[in-house]
């Protein structure tokens, strides 16, 4: 049989060695052409990726400026309805007439609007309540600013919405954070009126509350820190206006109370009720926990929380909030001695107003290292946790959680970014959320979990607490 085929075969030039080599060069520089192209392509799309969450972020600011242009708007469109019908009254004009003056009906409301646009705000007659939240980091200003909310729609006046306060460590000086930058200011109207601290003081304040008519509200007088020789007062306004003598204070439950706020401080008169603190007591009342439900976080915020979970946690999931900084041996030092306290900052949200669901004890207050990683061993069982998230203010315990875990297969993670509020987000979304009882920094993720939407998203216990069983009462 002939192999003439073969033989030519072999002796083409294109089964040669150099046609080989040439071909797996053209393969190499092709797969790395592809890889350079799909790099690009990555680039591209993570540069897409930011610029429509910029993009989410300036749509929300638009939406709630198109909101209060809205509302303007609709407002002026009916002032001007109702004067224009006087006119039409008065004047009994015939047809053509009419129609001039729907001509200038549409002019006037050009310029009207306009003039909205330009930020003519218009003031509520009812007044206002302006506050400084000075006490305490976020859980605590968190805690009165919904206090000073239910304040404000008790006595009808729109509540000017403050900076929230913080003091990094890498700081020296406290920074402000405006109130619109960490919760949208759409869901707080949908309980009351409320504006922008900013948008006050720029639109409002140079006519109905100029420098020479600032009164500062307080509860009593009080020394000077800093000059022991100066007459008792608040800070440097025209004037100090103090309200201690009102009957029940700032518990406006009752009519009679509120009346008395009312009669004494007229809106025509106060224009604006300016706290040096808030008007609410600390911790939080029962009734104003349901409030939380009204914060809801900025995109921005939501965003990162939800895609540190997606990435890095497995659910079910416990969350972790640690209240162990220098300074909390201090707040829990009176009890580690044997002294007896009823409640102590937010410990209400475990023990009930009346300790009618428990008793403080330094457990609580500050748990052992044993203890906690005992509770988070035993709720990761309960529930079958695949993962740990903890937030804490200064030692977040990972390595020894995660060798008390490693028997199970389960890892703990925390945020690396010093973000409270995406810690309090994230701890939010945890299947299961174990806290301090006393932290106020606790009480914003238990109400959060307790008044949220998510129904799934409801179990919160507390170190070293274990909830008194309700007792069974027969008849």
């Amino acid at each position: 049989m002939s192999n003439k085929g073969y033989t030519k075969l072999s002796n083409d030039p294109s089964s040669s060695d150099t046609f080989i080599h040439d071909t797996f060069h053209k393969q190499a520089t092709i797969v790395r052409d592809q890889d350079e192209d799909l790099e690009a392509v990555g680039d591209t799309l993570h540069t897409i990726r930011n610029m429509s969450h910029r993009i989410g972020e300036e749509l929300d600011e638009q939406s709630e400026m198109l909101d209060d242009l809205g509302h303007a708007m609709m407002n002026t469109e009916s002032r001007l309805d109702n004067v224009m019908k006087k006119i039409a009254k008065i004047s009994k004009l015939d047809d053509d007439n009419k129609q001039c003056l729907k001509m200038l009906r549409l002019i006037v409301f050009i310029t009207a609007s306009i003039a909205v646009v330009a930020a003519n705000l218009e003031a509520d007659p009812s007044g206002y309540v302006a506050f400084c939240p000075c006490m305490g980091r976020f859980g605590n200003q968190v805690e009165q600013f919904l206090g000073a909310l239910s304040f404000a729609k008790q006595l009808n006046r729109t509540l000017i919405l403050p900076p929230f306060i913080s003091y990094p460590h890498t700081k020296p000086q406290a920074q402000m954070t405006p109130f619109a930058d960490i919760f949208e200011v759409s869901e707080i109207s949908k309980y009351h009126r409320v504006i922008q601290m900013d948008k006050f003081m720029r639109e409002l304040s140079p006519t109905i509350w100029p420098k020479e008519k600032r009164l500062a509200f307080c509860w009593q007088p009080r020394k000077s820190i800093y000059d022991e020789t100066a007459p008792p007062s608040c800070v440097e306004f025209i004037r100090d206006e103090y309200h201690g003598p009102i009957g029940d204070g700032y518990d406006l439950g009752r009519t009679a109370a509120r009346k008395e706020w009312q009669t004494k401080y007229p809106s025509h008169k106060f224009p604006v009720l300016s706290f040096v603190s808030a008007p609410a007591p600390f911790p939080i009342r029962a009734e104003d926990r349901p409030l939380q439900k009204y914060l809801k976080w900025k995109p921005r915020i939501m965003n990162k929380a939800i895609k540190f979970v997606k990435e890095n946690l497995s659910r079910p999931f416990i969350g972790v909030h640690l209240r162990n900084n220098l300074d909390w041996e201090n707040v829990c030092k009176a009890l580690h001695e044997g002294h007896k306290m009823p409640q102590l900052f937010a410990s209400p949200q475990c023990l009930g107003y009346h300790n009618e669901l428990g008793i403080l004890t330094p457990q609580i207050c500050e748990p052992p290292p044993e203890l906690i990683l005992q509770e988070i061993e035993d709720i990761v069982g309960a529930i079958g946790g695949k993962s740990v998230f903890v937030a804490s203010d200064r030692d977040h315990m990972i390595t020894l959680i995660n060798n008390k875990l490693i028997k199970r297969g389960v890892k703990a993670f925390k945020y690396d970014s010093d973000e409270p509020y995406i810690d309090l987000a994230i701890l939010t979304l945890s299947d299961h959320f174990i806290g301090n009882c006393v932290s106020t920094f606790t009480s914003f993720v238990s109400r959060a979990r307790e008044f949220g939407s998510r129904k799934d998203l409801k179990d919160t216990s507390f170190f070293g607490y274990q909830p008194i069983e309700k007792r069974k009462i027969e008849l």
